[in-house]
């Protein structure tokens, strides 16, 4: 009797069996970290929102007005703009 043939079918089907196992794994993991950082981030936005309302109450308590942002200042420069070849014109 030949044993070849069913012994090809049953690796086939084992090999078959383990790629779409190990398949549903991979995919099983990336779902649940995507699931994970999900979550973290909605904790993270939470923890913020919570954080900043306890500062405004501090500060509403303490009956100081919140400090002002200040305005971005430009960027110093320590050399001279360039200057464009084409039109002669001083870039920022």
């Amino acid at each position: 009797m030949d044993w070849l043939a069913p012994v090809n079918t049953l690796t086939g089907a084992a090999i078959g069996i383990g790629s779409t196992l190990l398949a549903d794994r991979i995919r099983w993991r990336r779902d649940r970290e995507a699931l994970d950082r999900d979550t973290r981030r909605q904790a993270y936005a939470a923890f913020m929102a919570a954080l900043s309302d306890a500062y405004t109450r501090l500060h509403e308590t303490a009956g100081e007005p919140l400090p002002r942002r200040r305005p971005a200042r430009p960027p110093t420069r320590s050399s001279p703009p360039a200057t464009c070849t084409r039109c002669a014109t001083n870039w920022p």
